[in-house]
């Protein structure tokens, strides 16, 4: 959305994915850190981990249009604010930035936290009701995934002396959902 004078400022609402998420850090424009210095004044921005009581962002409600309503609620996102310069800006940057995932639900202790896990990702995508196939938990073999749980938590390969050891299963999967939720659970397994 334009704003500011003639076309001054452009307002993004940059989604992510579906929250609650860990962080979002590492923002580029075109490849190039945020934080550099030839965009001094010109980047503005705030990170939303997408709680579902998170509140209107105040940067994007210098936009027209954007008012206190416009919560996200349960949508990781950035709010972005750029200002225009022809030598900053040969057009619209390309904008990327590194999300550690999504909290999953861990059934073992009843902690919802960030996991790499491939069972509480999968858990968590059969039961959530927003995105994944909506399970109810009394559907799910609770032994069996909290078996494939433990198993991704206990292997572990060393990577050189003195290193931190490292799980060997991992899920950092991307999911599309515009696939079905059949081909999404054989991505992740």
């Amino acid at each position: 959305v334009p704003g500011g004078d003639e076309n001054e400022y452009l307002y993004i609402a940059l989604v992510m994915s579906e929250g609650e998420v860990e962080s979002i850090t590492d923002l580029e424009l075109d490849n190039i850190p945020a934080s550099d210095g030839r965009y001094d004044g010109l980047v503005t921005y705030n990170v939303h981990l997408g709680t579902d009581t998170q509140t209107a962002d105040t940067l994007l409600q210098e936009a027209p249009g954007w008012t206190s309503t416009h919560r996200l609620q349960g949508v990781a996102y950035l709010a972005i604010r750029l200002k225009y310069d022809q030598d900053a800006w040969s057009g619209l940057p390309t904008i990327t930035a590194l999300v550690r995932g999504k909290k999953v639900h861990d059934f073992r202790n009843g902690l919802t936290a960030w996991s790499s896990n491939p069972a509480l990702c999968l858990y968590d995508y059969l039961t959530n009701t927003r995105y994944g196939k909506g399970l109810s938990v009394n559907n799910i073999d609770i032994p069996s995934f909290t078996t494939a749980a433990n198993d991704c938590d206990s292997h572990t390969v060393t990577p050189f002396v003195g290193g931190d050891p490292i799980d060997i299963f991992q899920c950092h999967y991307v999911l599309d959902t515009d696939l079905t939720i059949l081909d999404n659970v054989k991505e992740m397994l």
